[in-house]
């Protein structure tokens, strides 16, 4: 049976995220045969984790064809989907853009003045002004389910909406639907942000993710900055790489930029940029009601660095949706990786190949070897030696410096041996400083649906493996460090607590670095044993060796 995920996007960084996570959904599920050449979108088993439709009217009954393969009607393809921010523009941008025809008007809120980057305002006040609302779009999402399984929120830690707001939604779903997994895709602010206040604000929803959530997939912003930077990012409708291509039915749509029904009209907002074309699947079009053609989006720096955050829930969901050799489950994510409740913090990593792009490098030493499966081979050697390298994590900090509690290892290919795998992450297992109580902590899972193209009968070169590394690692706690300090440098002279006092008690401010500060107690006393009984085991056999 399909589980279902529902997403909630909070603020202006996880409007921004959603965008490229709903676009990267798409091109992933609408991507028909290639001896299909009629460009119509079938609704199938693995859509209906993200989408759905309101009812079987929604498919087309019209030939037998159409009828046995559910082909979708124009505009009637919806993204299980919450879209929240207290300012118009990011969701305004998304309703107006070509995916508008996903989402539905009672699918988002908005407000018009903002949280002013003020954990406190969007906490204490827009929280329980919008929270009934937020959870009232929940709830009809929630209905359209068969069996939901968990909530996605993306949202960023430095901002007063993302944060604030965020965390509260947070905690409304904990205390509605406590059955169901809350995932957190948070964005740690980098050291040079441009908010002043992103210290006070991170810490105090830290706090609140620690007590709410069941997994947090903390990203730092330096971390995606410098793996996007040297990452030849491609556009939506085709490849740049020599030798690799999209499927020929990914034309380009370029949907007219009128507002949907529900919206205001124009001079009753704030002018928004007019949207920038993207390029999206042509049977995907057909769904959302729109028209092919039209110019392709250039690539875009902050496009790439949201990319990588989209792939990285795709590729946490993938065994969810598709099949393979072994299949893990979000709720199999909880119960191997969080071994106590608090120390819920996952270090991600993903191979380059993992991402929309693929380095030219890897395509030439893909293309020319004798058979696919000998060249993915050779391909998941590579980026199992470079899965735990520090350049290749999402967090600023050295899995290999802290001790692991445990870890998840979850392949994408379609030439991929479970054989193959096993081999490789016995290697790993060897390199990794494992707790003593958990030396095989290793969930692997093993999907064949590939993270461009989800066809297994597309024609053209099969794109090379992809691998997501989730670690609960006490490493993690040099992120908390660092944002610790910048915390104590404004707080120690009470810079900027004015601004919060307005809306909450002050002394919230002590308890949330306390509470950071215990956090990373719990996480180093739990890494001082892994490393001391450590290094008594490989005293032990250094001994029998001399002996």
């Amino acid at each position: 049976m399909p589980r279902e995920v529902i997403t909630l996007q909070v603020g202006q960084a996880g409007n921004q995220i959603g965008r490229r996570f709903w676009e990267q959904a798409l091109e992933e599920h609408c991507q028909p045969d290639e001896d299909d050449d009629h460009g119509e979108l079938k609704f199938t088993d693995s859509m209906s984790s993200f989408f759905h439709l309101h009812d079987n009217d929604d498919l087309i009954c019209g030939t037998a064809r159409q009828v046995r393969d559910r082909i979708v009607k124009p505009g009637a393809l919806k993204a299980r989907a919450v879209l929240v921010d207290m300012e118009e523009g990011p969701v305004t941008e998304t309703l107006r853009g070509p995916l508008r025809g996903l989402f539905d008007s009672h699918q988002s809120l908005t407000d018009v003045s903002g949280a002013g980057n003020n954990f406190a305002h969007g906490h204490h006040c827009y929280g329980p002004r919008y929270g009934e609302s937020v959870l009232e779009a929940v709830r009809q999402a929630a209905e359209l389910c068969d069996s939901l399984q968990s909530f996605f929120l993306m949202h960023s830690l430095g901002g007063g909406t993302g944060s604030g707001l965020g965390t509260y939604i947070l905690t409304l779903l904990e205390d509605d639907f406590p059955q169901v997994h809350r995932f957190v895709t948070a964005i740690f602010p980098s050291e040079d942000d441009d908010v002043v206040t992103s210290p006070y604000n991170s810490v105090l929803a830290l706090q609140q993710l620690t007590a709410h959530a069941d997994c947090v997939l903390p990203v730092e912003n330096q971390s995606l900055m410098t793996l996007a930077a040297p990452f030849p990012w491609v556009t939506r409708s085709g490849s740049t790489v020599p030798g690799f291509h999209r499927p020929s039915t990914m034309d380009r749509l370029l949907a007219p930029p009128c507002p949907p029904a529900g919206l205001p009209k124009e001079g009753k907002m704030r002018p928004l940029p007019r949207p920038i074309p993207m390029a999206v699947p042509a049977p995907a079009a057909a769904a959302l009601g729109g028209a092919a053609g039209g110019a392709e989006r250039p690539a875009c720096g902050f496009d790439g660095m949201n990319d990588l955050v989209a792939r990285l829930l795709l590729d946490l969901t993938a065994s969810m949706r598709f099949g393979g050799e072994l299949n893990v489950d979000l709720n199999e994510i909880t119960t191997n990786l969080v071994p106590y409740p608090r120390l819920h913090y996952l270090m991600s990593s993903l191979s380059l190949s993992s991402a929309t792009g693929t380095s030219r490098n890897n395509a030439q030493e893909w293309e020319p070897l004798g058979s696919a499966q000998a060249a993915a081979s050779l391909h998941l050697r590579q980026i199992c030696s470079k899965v735990f390298a520090r350049e290749n994590q999402l967090l600023r900090a050295d899995p290999r410096q802290g001790s692991v509690l445990a870890c998840a290892l979850l392949f994408r290919g379609q030439e991929l041996s479970l054989a193959d795998v096993t081999e490789n992450v016995k290697k790993l297992q060897r390199e990794m400083n494992m707790a003593s109580w958990n030396k095989d902590g290793f969930k692997i899972g093993l999907c064949h649906a590939t993270g461009s193209s989800s066809s297994p009968t597309s024609s053209g070169p099969p794109f090379p493996p992809s691998l997501l590394s989730l670690t609960n690692n006490s490493c993690v706690t040099s992120t908390f460090l660092r944002l610790l300090g910048r915390f104590q440098k404004l707080y120690r002279r009470r810079a900027m607590v004015h601004h919060y006092a307005e809306y909450m008690d002050v002394t919230l401010l002590e308890e949330a670095r306390e509470d950071l500060r215990g956090l990373i107690e719990e996480y180093h006393g739990v890494g001082a044993i892994g490393k001391a009984v450590g290094r008594r085991v490989t005293g032990c056999r250094a001994g029998s060796l001399v002996a």
